[in-house]
């Protein structure tokens, strides 16, 4: 595709699995998670300011990008990326739908970690 030689990492169009635990709260000894589950997305590192889940402004590292319809991956969650991306642990900041405003760019699922 002519579109991949634009870019300067080719990954960037690749589905990649991720690992996620969701969390689920926290109780006495810290957060709660629900068991493991792999998901499905398109990577991104790359540092840039985000808002969390309080409206503070913090360093997003990486970002992934998922359908619309995707199951919520709520701020606190851990998410593991790909070996590709550097296999580390890390943990959700910030997650939503987004809409471009572009007709041609359909809404998609955004979660942004630190």
């Amino acid at each position: 595709m002519a579109l991949r030689g634009l870019l300067m990492y080719e990954d960037w169009l690749d589905l990649w699995e991720f690992d996620v635990d969701r969390c689920r709260g926290a109780g006495a000894t810290g957060r709660l998670f629900a068991p493991r589950e792999t998901a499905r997305g398109f990577v991104r590192v790359q540092t840039q300011l985000v808002l969390d889940s309080d409206g503070r402004e913090v360093t997003s590292s990486a970002h992934i990008l998922m359908f619309a319809d995707s199951p919520r991956i709520p701020a606190e969650s851990r998410v593991v990326l790909p070996a590709r991306f550097g296999g580390s642990t890390v943990d959700v900041v910030a997650e939503g739908v987004r809409d471009s405003g572009i007709e041609s760019i359909p809404r998609y699922y955004r979660i942004d970690m630190a």
